[in-house]
């Protein structure tokens, strides 16, 4: 998995897992002056990881520098790094509109999160399901089908993320394209009542 963080509204001080990481995971994080100091531990704990956190100082010439430079280099990320997923970590929306334009253009699954590196998990990661709970695990194959199980992680993280079945319909569609988002969708606003309750969730 690659990452970008978005270091002026997601600070690399709440990241304490990096040993989480895998062999093939890499960060790319983006700061700025606008951007908190690192703290010291931190900053220890990222010389321990040299070829998988990288730095990436951006240049502030005006109103969202960094994030129109994070936006280059994902595209550049997305060709370089073909076989790999790429992860956006920040509040920002702003860069649905790219993301979507890629994944239409290269194929390629981008996903985002708001808050932590490891909430978002490998789709080929099947232990993940052991350890959820057995309603949402029916609910699931109920409401979306045995043919999707393969990406539960992501529609679940999806379902704890959204308020509204807009914002939902969004993120299916960015990430796994318009026929099967669309798909995906309608089954998951067809049952909208039991998965509200499986999920612990409150999508209206």
């Amino acid at each position: 998995m690659i990452y970008l963080i978005d270091g002026e509204n997601i600070h690399l001080n709440s990241f304490h897992d990096l040993d989480k990481l895998s062999n093939s995971d890499i960060i790319y994080y983006f700061y700025s002056i606008n951007v908190p100091n690192i703290h010291c531990d931190m900053v220890n704990h990222i010389l321990k990881h040299p070829q998988q956190v990288k730095l990436m100082k951006c240049e502030v010439n005006g109103k969202n520098s960094l994030d129109f430079q994070l936006t280059v280099f994902l595209g550049m990320a997305a060709v370089s790094y073909e076989n790999e997923p790429i992860t956006i970590i920040s509040r920002d929306k702003g860069y649905d509109n790219a993301i979507a334009f890629l994944s239409k253009q290269l194929s390629k699954r981008i996903l985002v999160r708001k808050d932590s590196l490891f909430k978002t998990c490998n789709e080929n990661n099947i232990q993940h399901f052991k350890q959820v709970d057995k309603p949402q695990q029916k609910i699931f194959r109920e409401c979306i089908g045995d043919k999707n199980m393969k990406y539960f992680d992501q529609i679940r993280e999806f379902l704890l993320e959204s308020d509204t079945k807009n914002e939902l319909y969004k993120k299916f569609v960015i990430t796994f394209g318009n026929e099967l988002g669309r798909d995906i969708y309608i089954n998951v606003k067809k049952n909208l009542i039991p998965i509200n309750l499986a999920f612990d969730t409150s999508i209206k």
